[in-house]
């Protein structure tokens, strides 16, 4: 016999509206007929048509049994450092928050795992504060890392280099354009990405549909949340007046953009596009944090600063709207899709975990968010290549 078990209607409602789905669109769907047979504010619905529920509107099965929404179901587990200006805040962080707490489940995993081989980490974790001078940890860093190493002209291949030597410390970059269910893009007016700070395994997540050059400016901004040891959601804005966020802007624009070799460049390059079109070559950044950095430098007068900066914008802007257009993005198959967004370091450890018999294949899968063993005996067949 079908067990039915009375749900509040209110809650269900709740539910649609933040995840953004229509509960009138709903009651005409087969699935949830029920929903049409509502009764004193109660629908009478069976296990399997929550569970359908659920997954569509991205709200635990549990919650539906409450009289009231769990209003604080997506507040995140970290630091939120963003301003959003005229009230333009997003109703809520559901996308946000699944990533966050997918990025979470990595992290504890890796620390786990690592601690049995007795590993060297980056000894700049967690080892400065804002009361520190953000130019002087950049030169720290830069200098420990030998960034001065990575001379490539090419952003992807410059990208990858950078990755590498943080993963080499064991901070785990990771970066997508959507979800781990690849279905919902990752709003990039919402989030460029966060920082996981920890002694021992700091995680970074970028917003991978970002440009190139604004994802190397993120990578920096969260490494300096990982020195400071502040874990957080950065703010979008280069301008951010929260201290945290603007000590790692800084701390991000001296590792990319030293002021002496800025100032060299302006000594000889007199014609400002030019500057600006070799920095993006030079230096692997956007347009918008060059012509911060000259303003900030007083390379630049304001009226100068604010015209470029007006031209910037609107080519930003429309790389955004074709970004936004690109709908294929979206998808793609797993093996692509977990190349592309997992930290190499974290999938090669999964790989070598399971293939040694420490994780079942059953975890592996659900770890790399990936469906069968067949992409995962793929994913091995590569792993020192992917």
């Amino acid at each position: 016999m079908t067990e039915y078990f009375s749900i509040k209607a209110s809650v269900i409602k709740w539910a649609c509206f933040r995840a953004g789905e229509m509960y009138s669109a709903l009651m005409e769907d087969k699935k949830f007929a029920n929903l049409k047979k509502e009764n004193k504010g109660y629908v009478q619905l069976t296990m399997s048509t929550l569970q359908r529920l659920s997954k569509l509107l991205r709200y635990p099965v549990a919650y539906f049994f409450f009289e009231e929404p769990v209003y604080d179901y997506d507040k995140l587990s970290i630091n939120d450092f963003r301003k959003f200006p005229n009230s333009s805040e997003p109703k809520n962080n559901i996308d946000l928050k699944e990533q966050i707490d997918y990025c979470i489940g990595h992290q504890d995993w890796f620390r786990e795992y690592i601690q049995d081989y007795d590993p060297v980490y980056f000894k700049f974790n967690s080892k400065f504060s804002i009361t520190d001078d953000p130019i002087a940890v950049a030169r720290s860093i830069s200098d420990f890392l030998h960034l001065e190493t990575i001379n490539s002209l090419n952003i992807s291949m410059f990208f990858k280099s950078l990755k590498e030597k943080l993963e080499n410390h064991y901070i785990l970059i990771e970066s997508s354009k959507v979800l781990k269910n690849t279905k919902y893009r990752l709003n990039l007016d919402e989030f460029r990405g966060f920082a996981l700070a920890d002694k021992k395994v700091p995680l970074i997540f970028i917003n991978a549909n970002d440009s190139s050059h604004g994802q190397i400016f993120t990578l920096f901004h969260e490494l300096g949340h990982i020195c400071l040891g502040v874990s957080g959601v950065s703010d979008t804005d280069l301008f951010s007046k929260v201290k945290t966020e603007k000590w790692c802007n800084e701390f991000a624009a001296n590792i990319l953009m030293p002021k002496d070799a800025i100032t060299r460049d302006y000594q000889e390059i007199k014609d400002l596009e030019q500057l600006i079109s070799n920095s993006q070559k030079k230096y692997h950044v956007s347009s918008f944090a060059f012509l911060i950095r000259l303003l900030n430098l007083n390379l630049i007068k304001e009226e100068q600063f604010k015209i470029k900066y007006e031209e910037a914008e609107e080519k930003y802007k429309n790389f955004i709207t074709k970004q936004n257009e690109d709908k294929k993005n979206g998808g793609g198959n797993y093996y692509n899709s977990v190349k592309s967004r997992e930290s190499q370091l974290f999938a090669k450890s999964v790989i070598l975990s399971t293939l040694s018999g420490e994780t079942t294949y059953r975890d592996a899968l659900n770890l790399l968010d990936i469906k069968t063993i067949k992409t995962f005996n793929k994913l091995s067949s590569t792993q020192w290549s992917f």
